[in-house]
């Protein structure tokens, strides 16, 4: 299987790297569990629907805190997701996209 072959069966997603924001840690605990909660409620949905892939925190990760990846090429439909998370609307966390693909043969688990 030659280069052109490999490219030609890759897939496109979205990579977001999820840093902390300038409200990361909310004077209020409560308030920041709350949100923490409704961050969480909200790609469970994402995922529900076939919208994310997969996403888990980054351990030792230092700014970045968790990667995501969406089963969506679009980066414009990706950032509209984004700004509808709780965390990201709360500026808890900001994010970094990126377009992503993953070669043919490619599972996790």
């Amino acid at each position: 299987m030659g280069i052109d072959d490999i490219h030609n069966k890759t897939k496109e997603y979205c990579l977001v790297l999820l840093k902390k924001g300038p409200e990361y840690n909310m004077p209020d605990e409560e308030v920041q569990q709350q949100n923490q909660a409704a961050h969480l409620s909200y790609l469970a949905e994402l995922k529900a629907n076939g919208l994310l892939a997969l996403t888990g925190p980054v351990m030792h990760g230092g700014h970045i805190i968790e990667m995501a990846v969406y089963n969506i090429a679009d980066k414009q439909t990706v950032k509209a997701l984004l700004e509808n998370d709780p965390g990201v609307a709360a500026q808890r966390f900001t994010y970094e996209l990126l377009t992503w693909f993953s070669i043919p043969g490619d599972s996790l688990g």
